[in-house]
């Protein structure tokens, strides 16, 4: 009767500290999450003209061409409050393959294979305008393996202000990969844990991926690097399956920022691995603006008659033209 009656406590206990941990602590992760990816955005920030600049690589491998190797993007973002400029540069572990696989859309009336590689992206999202020019090399090859031929073609594409598809690899994905950017996804936390082995925190919560899908997310955060989210895992509602699962090491830092090092995005057959290069704090107007400028130097340059086109997201059914 007596070890009932001591476990009858440590049950009571265990109770007692899970109902503490749903109430004002979860609260506090949930505050301290937002608080934490409010400042890596400036908001409330006593300085209008702070900004953040990021240089890092991506490594991409996409699900609807994986055969065709690695794209790796080589990228430049400075963001302020309310802006956000990027240009990315890629480059190719290898030539484009043929393969005779493929939807037959993907070929030309001559049976050549039709493979789209973007090389350059200039992005300007603002609270004026939202654009994003894409250049990107046509190639079609023949079923023998040759490279018939090649052509750059270049697609400038209008959003809504406001519409983050614009910037989707850096705000949708490398915040996600370095750890930030997840509190706006979380609706209600579930359960919340602490690891003693490792240190680290885990909670079980609500929530959704970018507004499209519903299900819970599992964090796991270190509270002591700034609540730095070291490993996410997604399943939509009504799946056991992880639909999109993040994991990081390391630290990369400056005045006002800490994120992590490297970090993997995964959502299904997509992946995309993410180094940081250099992460600083910029507190010159001028700075930002010079940088600016440059970025819609490229934006805005002419686009090449015959070989361009425009596609306009405001209106919500894309509206597309050629140059």
């Amino acid at each position: 009767m007596k070890c009932l009656g001591k476990l009858a406590v440590v049950v009571v206990l265990n109770l007692s500290m899970s109902l503490h941990l749903l109430g004002g602590e979860t609260t506090g992760v949930m505050n301290s999450l937002t608080l934490q990816d409010g400042l890596e955005m400036l908001s409330g920030s006593d300085s209008t003209n702070k900004a953040y600049a990021a240089t890092f690589i991506a490594r991409v491998s996409h699900y609807f061409a994986e055969d065709q190797g690695i794209e790796i993007e080589n990228c430049e973002v400075w963001w302020t409050r309310d802006s956000c400029v990027m240009s990315i540069k890629s480059t190719y572990e290898n030539a484009p393959e043929f393969r005779s696989t493929y939807r037959s859309i993907n070929y030309d009336q001559g049976g050549n294979l039709i493979v789209w590689r973007p090389v350059r992206k200039y992005i300007v999202s603002t609270g004026e305008r939202n654009d994003m020019r894409e250049e990107s090399d046509n190639y079609r090859i023949s079923p023998e393996g040759n490279i018939i031929s090649t052509n750059l073609y270049t697609e400038m594409s209008h959003f809504a202000v406001g519409d983050r598809n614009s910037i989707y690899l850096w705000w949708h994905q490398f915040r996600k990969a370095t750890g930030r950017g997840f509190a706006h996804n979380l609706v209600h936390i579930l359960s919340s844990k602490n690891d003693p082995s490792t240190g680290l925190n885990e909670i079980e919560a609500q929530g959704s991926y970018e507004k499209t899908m519903n299900g819970k997310w599992a964090l796991t955060y270190d509270e002591k690097m700034e609540y730095l989210v070291r490993k996410a895992v997604f399943t939509v509602e009504g799946t056991d399956k992880p639909h999109i699962v993040v994991v990081n090491s390391g630290v990369a830092e400056c005045p006002g920022l800490r994120i992590a090092a490297s970090g993997t995005f995964a959502l299904g057959r997509y992946q995309a691995q993410f180094q940081v290069l250099t992460l600083k704090s910029i507190s010159s107007e001028d700075s930002v603006r010079s940088h600016y400028n440059e970025v819609v130097k490229h934006l805005d340059a002419s686009l090449p008659p015959g070989h361009s086109g425009t596609v306009d997201y405001r209106g919500g059914i894309p509206k597309r033209t050629s140059n």
